[in-house]
């Protein structure tokens, strides 16, 4: 991570390498330095390439789906019945219903933990220079309290 054009207090620029326990590789690359100002998802599989470009929110139809040469996709695998696009204003309305009903929001704190864990060790990757493997911020690492590594 490194703020590289921004005055701000945050970074503006994070690249990450992971591997998950089935070997697979990951690369992400966050940014806000782009004049394009767009978001890209794209997932690499052995039968398909999963892509979204998008800013804020997206549909179905922002999805492509690309299979290997000269096969095409299986019957009925897309688009997905239903859209529901997303967006941070749906995510929030979910919450905001659940608190009105009084019933579980549709994600909790055991829910998010796996992606707060992940976000915490690129952070202190960058920081320490160090591979950082999942479950070793535990309560007597720094990291552990704070994102950043800081005392709270």
């Amino acid at each position: 991570t490194d703020t590289l054009h921004h005055d701000i207090e945050v970074e503006d620029t994070a690249l990450a390498m992971l591997r998950f326990r089935n070997r697979a590789l990951v690369s992400v690359v966050s940014s806000v330095l782009s004049p394009r100002q767009e978001s890209r998802v794209r997932l690499d599989f052995e039968r398909a390439t999963v892509e979204v470009v998008q800013l804020y929110r997206y549909g179905n139809d922002d999805w492509t789906v690309t299979p290997p040469e000269g096969q095409s996709l299986p019957k009925g695998t897309w688009p997905p019945d239903g859209d529901a696009p997303a967006s941070h204003g749906a995510e929030l309305a979910l919450v905001l219903d659940a608190m009105r009903d009084g019933t579980r929001p549709p994600a909790n704190v055991d829910d998010i933990r796996p992606t707060f864990e992940l976000l915490t060790a690129i952070y202190k990757s960058s920081q320490t220079g160090e591979p950082v493997k999942r479950g070793s911020i535990v309560a007597n690492d720094r990291f552990y309290e704070h994102v950043g590594g800081y005392e709270a």
